[in-house]
């Protein structure tokens, strides 16, 4: 096993910090260059610009020397590790890994949600692929839907494969919802109004960020993802909750 990096190694006896995490070194001895390099074996594509994302949206605080340059402790990569993790296998907004990063600083557990986690037909808990594609068989699998329950959603058009039939990763939460669906006897022909609501959300995120996307920095289209990822989220608790409402309504609650 590759021994860790002597920035890394030479912090590790240095005092604890007052953020999380508490027991890794605060002592900022890396470059964003080294910082980089300590990140790379894990996250591959990770840039300078995307560890200065993460810290003008307040997720990081790396100490800066006299002349401005950034300085990184074995706990900020610590950080930006989580960050990463969050991003990449549980695909949540800078908000909600914000919110999660103070609770953690304050000392308070955080529970983590099983998004990154789908059932199998067998029953078996297992990871959800790291590509944003999946194929027709992978998802029926990770969905638990047969091939041909995955062809009826097809055909009532709420998810589609793109030219080579393959299908986005979170069509596996949709499909698993679907199927779950039919249980309580509504099936995929009932459901094709989510189709043409959902387009209509992701028409007013991309209006929203739009702006940003205009941008050239590298910067802008990482601060549109995370804006427009947000964005999603809060759209995404309305419709739940207006449907509540609505369901309470119609019984007289």
């Amino acid at each position: 096993m590759k021994s860790a990096s002597p920035r890394l190694e030479a912090a590790a006896d240095t005092p604890e910090g007052e953020t999380w995490p508490f027991d890794v070194s605060h002592r900022p001895v890396m470059s964003i260059g080294e910082a980089i390099a300590a990140l790379k074996p894990e996250f591959p594509a990770v840039k300078p610009s995307k560890l200065r994302f993460i810290e003008d949206e307040g997720l990081i605080s790396p100490h800066r020397t006299a002349s401005g340059y950034r300085k990184y402790s074995a706990a900020d990569i610590q950080r930006i590790r989580y960050v990463l993790i969050q991003q990449r296998d549980h695909f949540r907004p800078l908000g909600v890994i914000l919110t999660q990063l103070k609770d953690m600083d304050e000392g308070r557990e955080v529970e983590d949600e099983p998004t990154a986690r789908v059932v199998s037909v067998s029953g078996r808990l297992v990871r959800r692929t790291g590509s944003e594609r999946i194929g027709k068989r992978e998802l029926a699998d990770l969905s638990g839907a047969s091939l041909c329950e995955i062809e009826e959603i097809v055909d009532s058009g709420i998810i589609r494969p793109d030219r080579k039939g393959k299908f986005h990763v979170r069509c596996i939460e949709v499909v698993s919802g679907i199927v779950q669906l039919s249980e309580f006897g509504i099936d995929a022909r009932h459901l094709g109004h989510l189709r043409q609501s959902s387009a209509r959300n992701a028409d007013l995120v991309n209006q929203a960020v739009a702006p940003l996307r205009a941008g050239t920095h590298a910067a802008a289209k990482e601060r549109s993802d995370a804006q427009a990822a947000d964005i999603a989220t809060v759209l995404s608790r309305l419709t739940a909750d207006l449907t509540l409402v609505g369901v309470g309504d119609s019984l007289g609650h």
